[in-house]
């Protein structure tokens, strides 16, 4: 879709495909015991914590519920701030920035294959990465 959106596949399209490349590494994983699993979660990181975060801030911090939806994500906030920054056209660099940050844990699980340590370190990370960015985008939108 870039750099102008042509394909709408909308949340249920995009919760398809995800759904569809989580079991695909599940499988993968399931089917080569020589690659540790951990590389599977790590992989898996943003799309995941994006939904245990948002899950835990609509209950816990908002009370509202879990299933109703939001521009409180972190790609809204980041589509915000980037219009903040009077950017022309803020799809794309929002969606080359959050390409960076899920890249992180992609190229980590490359060059991590065997060693849980830096594996768990880079979960970790991740997550610093993750919440940081959020806080900072959080406090600037408001």
């Amino acid at each position: 879709n870039l750099p102008v959106g042509k394909i709408f596949i909308g949340d249920s399209g995009c919760y398809l495909y995800g759904f569809i490349i989580a079991l695909l590494i599940v499988d993968i994983f399931g089917k080569l015991p020589e690659i540790h699993t951990w590389l599977a979660v790590l992989i898996l990181i943003y799309p995941s914590f994006e939904v245990l975060f948002s899950f835990i801030r609509k209950k816990y911090f908002h009370k509202t519920k879990v299933t109703s939806p939001d521009s409180r994500h972190l790609h809204s906030l980041l589509y915000k701030f980037n219009c903040f920054l009077k950017i022309k056209n803020p799809n794309p660099l929002t969606t080359i920035q959050l390409f960076y940050l899920y890249l992180f844990p992609v190229l980590a699980s490359v060059f991590l294959k065997d060693n849980l340590f830096f594996i768990f370190l880079a979960i970790g990370f991740f997550i610093l990465c993750y919440l940081t960015a959020y806080i900072f985008l959080h406090k600037k939108n408001n």
